[in-house]
């Protein structure tokens, strides 16, 4: 009994959009990584706009507890970290 409580509780805890973000370091570490980046200035302007907006639909879908928003912004992140590495 103690253990299915435990596990109940563990899956709660990881499941937390708040806990298991990686929204939360990695759109900082993707800014850091474009600041760094030797591409034109006015593509890094661009790419810092989208990171922003998903940042801001981010941080909207954490208050309002809508994951899907929250996946929607972690989508664009992706997108930008990709362009990143080209």
């Amino acid at each position: 009994m103690k253990a299915a409580l435990l596990a109940v509780v563990c899956v709660l805890l990881l499941s937390s959009p708040s806990l298991a973000c990686r929204a939360l370091w990695e759109y900082p570490e993707t800014i850091g990584q474009l600041a760094r980046s030797e591409m034109p200035a006015e593509q890094k302007q661009s790419y810092r706009q989208k990171l922003d907006r998903g940042w801001a639909l981010h941080e909207k879908g954490r208050a309002e507890k809508n994951r899907s928003l929250m996946r929607e912004s972690t989508k664009m992140l992706d997108e930008i970290k990709a362009l990143l590495k080209k």
